[in-house]
């Protein structure tokens, strides 16, 4: 699955440099700490590479329970609020909703490795790059995206 991601990033890589509007979007993650079996977990990298195009989301990440996970939905953003004092500067909400494959029984909810996904998430940004933040209850986690 990874090596499709990368295919699928290194195709893009030219729409990725000189594009004028953003209709898509690709994510890296860089932090996550999860809380499982009673305890949290230390910040753990949880190889996410998530491609997005018109809302439609796919994401490929580790969990917290250490299974390889995709994740299929799609994603509404507000409007972004931009700064008045900082020039190309702005914040904005985020959710997505799908199904992920790859939890088990691991999740509350699920039939085999299918499983729902609700996942709101606020972003700062600069541009068309920005960190990205979701917080749960039972994790927390950070990516970088780049929008094109």
């Amino acid at each position: 699955m990874r090596k499709l991601i990368l295919v699928l990033l290194i195709l893009l890589t030219p729409t990725l440099l000189f594009a004028e509007e953003y209709n898509s979007s690709i994510t890296v993650g860089l932090y996550t700490h999860h809380y499982v079996d009673g305890e949290y977990t230390e910040g753990i990298d949880n190889k996410l590479i998530a491609i997005e195009h018109k809302g439609w989301n796919f994401a490929d990440f580790v969990n917290s329970h250490g299974n390889e996970t995709q994740f299929f939905g799609y994603g509404w953003h507000t409007k972004k609020i931009e700064s008045e004092d900082a020039d190309d500067w702005w914040v904005r909400g985020n959710i997505y909703l799908g199904v992920l494959v790859g939890y088990g029984d691991h999740h509350p909810i699920h039939l085999g490795a299918i499983s729902p996904g609700l996942y709101p998430t606020g972003s700062i940004g600069y541009k068309r790059y920005s960190l990205e933040v979701g917080v749960m209850p039972g994790f927390v986690w950070s990516g970088v995206k780049i929008e094109f």
